[in-house]
């Protein structure tokens, strides 16, 4: 597997999605494409986050097409309602904005936290 982190796995499968890559099948047959998007993937903005943030660990050369291949055979099988690129990126969509809203409350706690602090000095 690539990466773990769900914003990282959503991006591949945008990638993938926005090449027109839908069916299982057509991931498995396009390996210029996939170079493309294992290139497109590695200097995205979001990738480099990830490996500034120790999520992707000495990540220097862009997944090669094998392992986007491999990447996206697993996800099939650890998601076996997912049929497609399109369901893989809905559910994958749908867990990271879970993620956010998470965050966000998170981050909210901390503020209120920090201002009663503040309120009682």
């Amino acid at each position: 597997m690539i990466s773990s982190n769900t914003r990282d796995i959503l991006l591949l499968l945008q990638l993938i999605h926005s090449k027109g890559l839908i069916d299982p099948k057509s991931v498995n047959k396009n390996e210029k494409k996939l170079a493309g998007i294992g290139k497109d993937w590695l200097n995205h903005k979001s990738t480099q986050l990830s490996i500034i943030q120790g999520d992707l660990h000495a990540m220097k050369a862009a997944p090669t097409p094998d392992q986007i291949v491999k990447t996206y055979q697993e996800l099939l099988e650890q998601n076996s309602e997912c049929r497609n690129t399109t369901d893989l990126a809905n559910k994958y969509y749908y867990a990271r904005i879970i993620e956010v809203e998470e965050k966000i409350k998170e981050n909210k706690d901390e503020f209120r936290k920090e201002l009663e602090v503040n309120k009682v000095n």
